[in-house]
């Protein structure tokens, strides 16, 4: 059960910040494939830099297993695209969030844009959930997408996802560490 929940909820986070979050900043960026182009770039560089920094100083700081601080982060991170409105605030956002983000069984890894359960090792009952779970996150995210779309306008439509997906985040994290504990 918790396996299902905290995949179900990094599902719902994927589909976010792999399908929602790159339309709104296209929006943002007025449709200009170069501006998008150049802030991709300029983010995946900073995070290669701050990554690195930021990982020093929780281990420095003694914070890096601390569940509190990793789910204060990571829905800070989605917290702050819903205050995003020109290309700077993506590249900051999307700095931050990335550079801060968990390791976890369910990474998203921002250099390679794909997700993976069990780091393609092998298959067995538990990666299937898991996989099941993420597939399953992922339509209702859509399904939720596209609801709120036909409901409401499209505004309102990207910041309900970006809180479900913080909510999510922060499930998921603490579930895939209850489940860490009680597996391991």
């Amino acid at each position: 059960s918790r396996v299902i929940n905290a995949s179900v909820a990094g599902g719902l986070q994927s589909a976010v910040l792999f399908l929602i979050w790159p339309i709104s900043v296209f929006l943002i960026v007025g449709s200009d494939y170069e501006t998008l182009g150049i802030i991709l770039s300029a983010t995946l560089l900073a995070v290669l830099l701050l990554r690195y920094a930021y990982r020093r100083l929780a281990r420095r700081a003694r914070v890096e297993q601390s569940v509190f601080v990793q789910v204060i982060f990571s829905f800070s991170g989605w917290a702050m695209r819903l205050f995003v409105g020109s290309p700077v605030g993506v590249f900051l956002a999307d700095s931050y969030s990335h550079a801060s983000s968990p390791r976890s069984s369910h990474s998203i890894d921002a250099f390679a844009f794909e997700q993976s359960a069990d780091n393609g090792s092998f298959i067995d009952e538990y990666t299937a959930l898991k996989e099941m779970g993420l597939a399953l996150g992922r339509i209702l995210a859509c399904v939720i997408f596209g609801g709120l779309i036909g409901w409401t306008t499209l505004p309102v439509a990207f910041a309900v996802m970006l809180i479900l997906a913080g909510i999510a985040s922060a499930v998921s994290i603490i579930m895939e560490r209850q489940v860490a504990s009680a597996v391991f």
